[in-house]
């Protein structure tokens, strides 16, 4: 433990020389010391991580959730607990800590049911997160994207192969919506298409103008005229 710091708590190999309110609430502890850049407010950071609360019980683990990937996201922009956007602002890349967070600044007092653990998180809960910082330091990347069509003529009764290449890279649903097309009765909702495209790379679908619904063709079969 650290000498006493006016700023706020100091944990293990760590310091707290920041002004700012926040950071006088979150505690840091250093487990290991990494040599990359220092993360700071826009960059992209990637980081695994394991959550618990006070009483051990493990609520988050980005090794056990989804397909095990670590987290990239842009630091200080919102879109983790802000426990993680002020605290991560003292780390470098290659540094595992653990932060001390205050129940205000990760689940608060929503009722949350955590992606492990089986049980709802208690409202009002100061959680633990052991972080491991895989990358930091990184200026978001704009790649200027090729124009993609926003209409395509599908004929009555033709199969078409639908596809989106990003989709290879995503866990969410993609829907088809049927809402612009003539006859239309209602909306089409394809979800998990990316999945089942993978699985099937002929899968082929068509429009029938008749009744305004999308159909899948059979493999090697037209669809009735």
């Amino acid at each position: 433990m650290s000498a006493p710091d006016v700023f706020g708590p100091n944990c293990n190999d760590y310091q707290n020389i920041s002004p700012e309110y926040d950071m006088s609430r979150i505690g840091i502890s250093i487990d290991k010391h990494g040599t990359g850049p220092q993360c700071t407010i826009g960059d992209w950071v990637t980081v695994h991580w394991v959550g618990r609360l006070k009483d051990g019980r493990v609520v988050t683990d980005s090794k056990m959730e989804g397909d095990q990937r670590p987290k990239t996201f842009t630091l200080g922009d919102h879109q983790v607990f802000k426990c993680w956007d002020e605290a991560l602002t003292q780390l470098k890349q290659g540094d595992v800590a653990t932060l001390d967070c205050p129940s205000f600044y990760a689940y608060g007092d929503a009722f949350t049911w955590p992606p492990v653990g089986g049980e709802p998180i208690p409202l009002n809960s100061d959680i633990d997160f052991e972080i491991e910082v895989m990358e930091c330091g990184r200026t978001p990347e704009f790649v200027a994207q090729s124009p993609q069509p926003v209409t395509t003529t599908m004929q009555s009764g033709q199969c078409m192969w639908l596809h989106w290449d990003e989709s290879q890279s995503l866990r969410d649903d993609l829907v088809l919506s049927t809402t612009t097309l003539p006859n239309e009765t209602g909306v089409m909702e394809l979800t998990k298409l990316e999945r089942l495209l993978k699985d099937d790379p002929q899968m082929e679908w068509y429009y029938d103008y008749a009744t305004g619904q999308l159909h899948r063709c059979r493999i090697g079969l037209q669809p009735r005229q």
